[in-house]
């Protein structure tokens, strides 16, 4: 067994750093091409040790570190895409992933998006603080990063220390014990923090040493892989030219050669066939854009690389390819599952959706379909359907995606809501938020009609006139009740209708659920038709109406109560 290069993921929030941080890595030591340089690839840019050596060589002696990888394979699309892009088992793209953090801005929405996908993932990682050259009268004094903290003048060393412990605390907030790597002893217990620099390059000799000896230590076996291994990998874009058809492919096992065919499969789980016509590298040295790749018979994991091939219908970004047909078709199916009812999603990539699933479901978000590709009039005709059964289901969401103004102005005049972001669980929080609004504008509408359904208890220790009108306290247990609302019991019978309501000796109009209130109810005596301790429903004409309002409970209990009395009269 030999071991294969890690693939390392960098994701983080806009503007800190992530673009930067990768451009360092890439023209760190770019002249002394005896060093053996960096490789670019396809979505993808390939160090090799002896460039890994020529970073972190020294700081490697000083550790006593010998590397046995054979380099480090860093995904170069934006850092959603890449890193939920599917494996066969579900997992990442990714075996280990940089977290990159403003050290001055700390989190942000994206970063909170991105720890969320690195625990459902479970994938380890390490967090890049950027813009170290920030701090107020920071210098580089020394090769070694913990040495230059050191040697910073104190003021600088006071807003330093401020800004990591801010740090600290904030990932603290999301579960994460994390500290500065060189004083951690335990990495599986403490998420290492590296301040780097990518103006100065401080801090990369002990990121790239950092991520080097992480992966020999704790993914030695996810990386051994064999000869004679079968290839998989994953579809990270699909390209259609006049003059032919391309996928673009990380491969994490196996070899891929001109002329052997490979597998894929569609979002309905059939499997597709892939002809390798040609395997394609990017040519560094070429400015000439017809010159621009160069033809390999062969490639080996871990590697990014453009296929020539044939027919690309069906084929979307984050599927999986494989040597032979045992695909597991499960997690596709499962992403993209159907329901009977709830909302749409769109997204730009089957990484994104299953991310957005995942999300969804533990938010408790009702799913009818989730596809890829932009807000289409299709969409928007499905959740006018869907809308017709419950208004919370009239939405469509939209990661990465595009609408037609013409399809939008078309979804707006059907009461379809539609809500477009590049942050997934803020998209689910804007969701929330105009479902509430949209359920509070037509309980308005609604209540101009009817009363608002809900459930008290009387109870029975706080009786403070029998009749004319009775006057006692309740529990409102669910809804909500208003001055010249009528009450009735189990039986469906009329008691009396509220004419007061009171709270503290403060005059109420109204009150919701959950609260203890005095009311006063004309028509209604105790112990004559409003028994102690026990519950009262508010009096409403059609509670059909109010189905997608209330709880299932309390539906429940009304459709009961109107079959008594049908039964009783």
């Amino acid at each position: 067994m030999i071991l294969r290069s890690p693939i390392i993921s960098v994701l983080g929030h806009v503007d800190h750093g992530k673009t930067s941080l990768l451009d360092r890595i890439r023209r760190s030591n770019v002249s002394a091409k005896e060093a053996g340089g960096i490789t670019q690839m396809i979505g993808a840019s390939y160090l090799s040790s002896d460039h890994i050596l020529s970073i972190s060589g020294e700081l490697m002696k000083k550790w006593n570190f010998e590397i046995k990888i054979p380099g480090l394979l860093f995904i170069d699309t934006p850092g959603h895409e890449a890193f939920t892009l599917l494996r066969e088992q579900g997992s990442s793209i990714s075996d280990l992933a940089i977290l990159v953090i403003d050290i001055k801005q700390g989190i942000q929405p994206q970063t909170i998006e991105s720890i969320n996908m690195l625990k459902n993932y479970k994938t380890p990682f390490i967090v890049a603080l950027t813009k170290l050259d920030l701090i107020s009268g920071w210098k580089r004094h020394s090769l070694y990063l913990q040495e230059n903290i050191q040697q910073q003048n104190p003021i600088s060393i006071k807003e330093f220390e401020d800004l990591i412990w801010r740090r600290i605390g904030e990932l603290s907030e999301y579960g994460l014990n994390s500290d500065l790597f060189f004083n951690i002893r335990d990495f599986t217990k403490t998420i290492a923090l590296v301040p780097v620099s990518s103006h100065t390059g401080e801090g990369f000799p002990e990121l790239i040493g950092l991520i080097c000896g992480l992966s020999q230590r704790f993914l030695k076996h996810s990386l051994e892989i064999s000869s004679d291994e079968i290839a998989k990998g994953t579809i990270i874009d699909i390209k259609r030219t006049p003059e032919g058809n391309y996928i673009d492919v990380i491969l994490y096992k196996g070899t891929l050669k001109k002329g052997e065919q490979v597998y894929t499969i569609d979002m309905n789980g059939n499997i597709k066939t892939i002809k390798i016509r040609g395997i394609f590298l990017p040519k560094i040295s070429s400015n000439n854009p017809k010159d621009k790749y160069v033809n390999i018979e062969k490639v080996a994991a871990a590697a990014g690389v453009r296929i020539f091939t044939g027919d690309v219908e069906g084929l979307m970004i984050g599927f999986p390819i494989s040597g032979n047909k045992e695909i597991d078709k499960g997690k596709i199916i499962d992403i993209f599952k159907e329901g009977e009812k709830g909302i749409i999603i769109k997204t730009d990539s089957v990484g994104s959706a299953d991310a957005f699933r995942r999300l969804a479901e533990k938010e408790g978000l009702t799913i009818r379909r989730i596809g890829i590709g932009n807000i289409s009039k299709d969409d928007i005709e499905i959740a006018i359907a869907m809308n017709n059964l419950n208004p919370d289901y009239g939405f469509v969401l939209g990661f990465n995606v595009n609408i037609d103004r013409k399809d939008l102005e078309y979804a707006e005049s059907h009461g379809i809501g539609v809500i477009i972001g590049d942050v997934i669980y803020r998209i689910v929080e804007n969701y929330k938020e105009r479902v509430k609004e949209k359920r509070d504008r037509l309980i308005v509408e609604m209540m101009r009609r009817d009363n608002f359904p809900a459930k008290l208890l009387v109870l029975g220790q706080y009786v403070f006139r029998k009749k004319d009108p009775a006057i006692f306290g309740i529990k409102l247990l669910e809804g909500e009740i208003r001055t010249n609302f009528k009450l009735m019991n189990r039986q469906g019978d009329i008691i009396g209708e509220i004419v007061g309501i009171q709270k503290n000796k403060e005059v109420l109009k109204n009150v919701k659920a959950p609260d203890e209130v005095a009311i006063a109810v004309n028509g209604g005596e105790i112990d004559k038709n409003i028994i102690l301790d026990q519950p009262l429903w508010v009096y409403v004409n059609n509670i059909d109406e109010w189905k997608d309002m209330i709880s299932q409970d309390l539906y429940r209990e009304y459709k009961e109560i109107s079959l008594i009395k049908k039964i009783r009269n």
